[in-house]
């Protein structure tokens, strides 16, 4: 898991659907986009 490894993982909710994206904070604060995830597709 990601989280085992000091990185945070975040789900921001679409304005349009009602997946998410996922991303990834590193300990530095760093920002990774994982990738694109849909409900019901």
């Amino acid at each position: 898991k990601a989280s085992s490894m000091g990185y945070d993982v975040v789900k921001v909710p679409r304005d349009d659907s009602n997946g998410y994206y996922l991303f990834i904070r590193d300990s530095f604060h760093n920002i990774y986009e994982i990738k694109e995830k849909r409900e019901g597709d």
